[in-house]
């Protein structure tokens, strides 16, 4: 849940991190105009048919003119990787 505006110039960066710490999927965003509200989602279907235990993190941040003004971050703590 992000409380900070996307302004014109805005950056929004999303990542989905393994418990391995390899980046799973990245996704980038620029803004061209400002906007009071904005959803983004991010999200990976796995290749095989179970993920590995352990806990992954979901990255988000808010950039404007290369300064970071919001950043937030999710775990997810998988138990018995079986789908």
């Amino acid at each position: 849940n992000m409380q900070a505006e996307c302004q014109q110039s805005s950056g929004l960066k999303m990542l989905i991190v393994s418990p391995s710490g390899k980046v799973l999927k990245e996704e980038k965003r620029e803004f061209d105009k400002s906007k009071i509200e904005h959803f983004q989602y991010i999200g990976i279907k796995p290749d095989s048919s179970s993920w590995p235990t352990g806990t992954y993190l979901g990255k988000t941040s808010l950039s404007r003119s290369g300064n970071i003004v919001f950043e937030n971050e999710s775990q997810l703590i998988l138990v018995g990787g079986k789908r």
